[in-house]
């Protein structure tokens, strides 16, 4: 009877244990803008982005941001988030020279997946993963 009960309870934990893992919940957006995206810009590039934690813009391609100032590219990239306002800076290294560029769009829609930005009614990005 005592391996009977230990049986009923190898299978009880065992069933806890295998259960479906919970699905991933994106409902606030600043948990859920970090990451590495995929794009296509306004000029037909695609490719990929990544939102660090540390606000790090990884932006290779220059698919967001771009921005030269007396021959010097603005290859410092930031991004910050403020309410659903989401903006990207592209700064001159100090060590070569100065200057920066700005844009900030509102974030409209997101999920796990999939984050729309908006850029005053010009135009609109929308980010996969």
């Amino acid at each position: 009877m005592k391996n009977l009960s230990f049986l009923f309870l190898a299978v009880a934990f065992l069933m806890v244990s295998c259960g479906e893992d919970e699905p991933m919940v994106c409902d606030v957006l600043a948990d859920s803008v970090t990451g590495t995206w995929n794009l296509t810009n306004l000029g037909g590039e695609s490719g990929q982005i990544t939102l660090e934690e540390d606000g790090t813009l990884i932006d290779d391609d220059n698919l967001i941001i771009e921005f030269e100032n007396n021959g010097n590219v603005g290859d410092v990239k930031t991004w910050s988030l403020d309410g659903d306002d989401l903006s990207f800076m592209a700064a001159v290294d100090p060590a070569i020279g100065s200057g920066s560029a700005s844009t900030t769009g509102t974030v409209t829609s997101f999920d796990c997946d999939m984050l729309s930005i908006d850029f005053g009614g010009f135009f609109t990005l929308t980010l996969t993963r």
